[in-house]
């Protein structure tokens, strides 16, 4: 067994003992918009529910190793809505290309050939042949730390959700066996969801 004190090592370093070791991360493909009206669009596997009452989504957006901040903070601060994309395997190579450094005035949509379809309330954009969308609001942001790898974690609370019907079962709730997506892995590694299996899970008073 290797201990590792955290302590110790360098931010990139936690970086990637961490991100390698917590696997596999749902990835969140998020859409915001630009003070210009420039849709961005870009992936996160620092993503996870939060709680169901309020419907809160959790998104940490990590400082860039040179200590830039994402455009996808940046807009937010300016305009506190998104959108959270799920990731069929189809887009998997577009939501990699997507975490591409572009300049903030460049439209990762238009860049890489994805196609916008209009929200119901929010203004930023959902990704079309995303089978799930959540159109969320921001409840929260809070910086987590300073420099290179620290984060701001962003709570944002869903408004609506856009399902497909083709990933519903017979009672219309989400079939984990039809809605596939990506998942973060480490480095260039990615998993799917259709490697899943069956458990019982013990009753819950």
């Amino acid at each position: 067994m290797v201990t590792v004190e955290f302590g110790a090592l360098a931010p990139a370093d936690r970086y990637h003992w961490m991100a390698d070791a917590i696997i596999p991360r749902p990835v969140g493909w998020i859409s915001t918009l630009s003070a210009t009206g420039v849709a961005n669009l870009a992936p996160f596997s620092f993503f996870q529910c939060v709680s169901a009452s309020p419907p809160l989504l959790m998104l940490s957006i990590l400082t860039s190793p040179d200590g830039q901040r994402r455009d996808t903070l940046e807009n937010l601060r300016m305009l506190p809505e998104m959108v959270v994309n799920t990731v069929p395997p189809e887009l998997a190579q577009s939501m990699s290309s997507t975490s591409t450094a572009l300049p903030p005035q460049s439209s990762e949509f238009v860049a890489f050939g994805l196609t916008m379809i209009k929200s119901t309330i929010v203004a930023p954009p959902r990704v079309g042949g995303s089978a799930i969308s959540f159109e969320c609001s921001v409840d929260e942001m809070r910086p987590i730390g300073t420099g290179p790898y620290s984060a701001t974690m962003v709570l944002a609370r869903v408004e609506l959700a856009h399902i497909a019907e083709e990933v519903l079962d017979q009672r219309g709730r989400v079939d984990v066996g039809k809605h596939v997506t990506v998942g973060r892995l480490s480095g260039n590694h990615y998993v799917t969801t259709d490697g899943a299996f069956f458990m019982q899970r013990p009753d819950r008073a």
